[in-house]
């Protein structure tokens, strides 16, 4: 990768993963420092740039949960319910990371830095066996999916107003406009 090719793929700051790979580089070689200035830059978020991943986490979790599920338990489509939650704890847990103003890593070392952040919701971990384990396959332990992923998203938006993000955007998301999609 060339040093513009790099300066091209932070520019945006849309990229959370990348983001994440960079701000753990170690620069073995860089005489004139112009590498070691770059990365410098990419550090940490602007709080604006904050605040818009704060939203945009939010609303793709949302919308997969409790939305999404939600309406697949309604229909009681297990199935689908399932895949939503899932896809839903991935944004969640991306969330977590941006609330602690960490870049999103790798899904492979995730659980690991989870453990390094100042700021977990309570009982994380096994909010996410539960949401993750399915033993039954009835539609009562889908609906205890569906608490724990409620009250999950009860304490993150508790945090997401104390961080600048509006109550009317965090209980209305599809309301408001977004211009990318996450990557995680």
């Amino acid at each position: 990768m060339t040093f513009e090719e790099l300066e091209k793929t932070l520019e945006n700051w849309k990229n959370d993963i990348d983001l994440w790979v960079y701000s753990k580089s170690k620069i073995l070689y860089d005489p004139k420092r112009k590498l070691r200035s770059l990365l410098a830059r990419y550090r940490r978020y602007p709080k604006r740039v904050w605040r818009k991943k704060l939203f945009l986490y939010w609303y793709y979790a949302t919308a997969h949960a409790p939305y999404d599920s939600g309406k697949a338990l309604q229909r009681n489509d297990l199935m689908t319910a399932q895949l939503y939650l899932t896809q839903a704890m991935e944004y969640y847990t991306a969330l977590i990371f941006v609330l602690n103003g960490h870049f999103v890593p790798y899904r492979k070392w995730r659980f690991r830095e989870l453990e390094k952040l100042a700021y977990k919701p309570e009982n994380l971990k096994g909010r996410f066996r539960t949401i993750l384990t399915t033993l039954q396959w009835t539609k009562q332990e889908f609906e205890n999916k569906q608490n724990v992923i409620n009250s999950l998203a009860s304490e993150l938006k508790k945090k997401l107003v104390e961080a600048g993000i509006s109550e009317e955007r965090l209980e209305d998301p599809w309301k408001f406009k977004i211009d990318q999609m996450p990557a995680v």
